[in-house]
């Protein structure tokens, strides 16, 4: 039974006129984990090294061999393709390793034990290859390694935290409002002078138009999004409507 291509590195399994075979299993890792027996207690006192254990997942694929290469040549380039890269300092570097039997998540591997292959006595250009891969113990989401640039400054938040994080911006900002009309009234009480109560006044104008800047924003990837359109908008109003009534009693003040 066929189950399909291995993709590794720059080239599929199929490159070479490989399919992997049935069955195949997951390997499942095993825990950094050193027990040490004391003798008159019962059960090992264990020492959790907080990690785990490389595994070894071994591939069986049938070889349809292209005529137009011979076995040699065929070998050589299987060769080329499982040869692990080097980072500038000579350490190897893993390569994400893909099969079609689990397309959503990919293995960070290399190969550090030779393959074998097995050749068919009846035909020159079938046989049986095993490829073991050396993986790190954990698989990564496909969708979750591709690179996204970032901003050199301002906000960045996921989709499924955006609604979140502008509530909590919205209340924040109501909050320092709040905490700096109340500043402002204690100084009238106080009679401090003119030129502190300015100074404070501008110091909280530019945070309310950062923080009116950040709901902007996020409101905008919200939208966008094609997500709570109504609350975003409700919440954006808000925030220009509190900003709105504390600048009226600055000014009346």
């Amino acid at each position: 039974m066929i189950s399909g291509e291995v993709d590794f590195g720059d080239h599929a399994s199929t490159d070479f006129g490989m399919v992997v075979q049935k069955p195949w299993d997951l390997i499942h890792p095993t825990a950094d984990i050193d027990p040490t027996h004391i003798k008159g207690k019962n059960g090992d006192f264990l020492q959790n090294n907080q990690s785990y254990q490389n595994v070894t997942e071994t591939f069986n694929l049938e070889i349809l061999r292209p005529p137009e290469r011979g076995w040699f040549d065929w070998e050589r380039s299987v060769t080329d393709w499982l040869s692990a890269p080097t980072d500038p300092d000579g350490r190897m570097k893993y390569q994400y390793l893909k099969f079609t039997a689990d397309p959503t998540y990919v293995f960070k591997a290399i190969v550090k034990d030779p393959f074998t292959v097995t050749k068919d006595v009846t035909s020159d250009f079938v046989g049986v290859c095993a490829i073991p891969f050396y993986c790190q113990p954990f698989q990564y989401r496909i969708d979750g390694i591709a690179y996204i640039p970032l901003p050199d400054s301002d906000v960045v938040v996921g989709e499924e935290n955006g609604l979140l994080f502008l509530i909590g911006t919205s209340l924040q900002m109501v909050v320092s409002l709040c905490t700096s009309m109340a500043c402002l009234t204690r100084l009238r009480i106080w009679k401090v002078n003119f030129g502190l109560m300015v100074l404070l006044v501008i110091l909280m104008m530019q945070m309310a138009i950062y923080t009116i800047h950040k709901l902007i924003f996020l409101t905008l990837i919200l939208l966008n999004c094609g997500r709570v359109r109504i609350l975003s908008l409700l919440l954006l109003k808000l925030a220009l409507l509190s900003l709105k009534l504390n600048t009226n009693q600055i000014g009346g003040g």
